[in-house]
């Protein structure tokens, strides 16, 4: 189920759709064994992609017959695993600086979807978990900000983000976002930290997000607990991610 849902995730929030064909191939070749590891390679791929600036259209789909390649000359599932193409590190530099930005609520909504719902499939794998997960909670997923794009007047949220300068820092980027499944009320949504987390995440029970219940444990919300979030879940994707690359080489 694990590589049902992450197939699913990034089909539905991952722009780029280049890397299908390949994966197509190599389950078609080896009939879906490994089917998961390959995925997972692929995966790591396409993040690179998303994160290389230099990265067209063109030169994926160079890279990707390249790979088909490779499948079409492998004579096992380890051999095809073993393409260079799919053996590389997600640039850790490059993700902390996507994440950390200011626009990534404006520029790439679904990317930051897609890295909470990563998160989401990882947390259940590790408490065995995952075959009870419903995909609906893939499927109707909303980004939502925690410090709120319209705060009340005089409300405390003038307190610890007392200008635009500020604001515009942390609105938007990963660590004051969140997800929901459905829709709710928008004025809720400009209510104070504390009101905003009893009425608003967690107005009956906890969320089925385990990023969203993360909130849960802050009683304050400033650009300090912003940072603080945002680091805990880029450890959360350095863990799915593994083998990623700093400026200074792979750590």
């Amino acid at each position: 189920k694990e590589y049902v849902l992450i197939l699913i995730a990034m089909r539905k929030y991952i722009k780029s759709s280049e890397w299908l064909t390949a994966l197509l191939y190599y389950n078609y070749k080896y009939k879906e064994e490994r089917s998961i590891d390959f995925l997972k390679k692929l995966e790591k791929k396409v993040i690179n992609d998303f994160l290389d600036p230099e990265s067209t259209r063109t030169k994926r789909e160079i890279e990707v017959i390249k790979l088909l390649e490779d499948i079409e000359k492998s004579t096992s599932p380890d051999e095809a695993l073993n393409s260079q193409i799919i053996n590389v590190g997600v640039n850790l530099e490059r993700l902390k600086e996507k994440l950390s930005s200011p626009n990534l609520y404006d520029d790439y909504p679904n990317m930051a979807k897609y890295f909470f719902i990563r998160i989401e499939i990882q947390n259940k794998v590790e408490r065995r978990e995952i075959d009870s997960y419903e995909y609906y909670n893939l499927n109707y997923v909303t980004l939502e900000h925690i410090y709120p794009q319209t705060p009340e007047n005089g409300s405390e949220w003038f307190k610890y983000f007392p200008n635009e300068e500020i604001r515009n820092k942390y609105l938007g980027r990963f660590g004051n976002l969140t997800i929901l499944g459905k829709r709710k009320n928008s004025a809720l949504g400009r209510l104070e930290f504390k009101k905003k987390k009893e009425k608003y995440f967690f107005e009956k029970d906890k969320t089925p997000y385990y990023v969203t219940n993360m909130i849960d444990k802050y009683d304050i919300w400033t650009p300090n607990e912003i940072e603080d979030r945002e680091n805990k879940l880029l450890k959360e994707l350095q863990k799915i991610y593994q083998w990623i690359f700093s400026k200074d080489g792979p750590i």
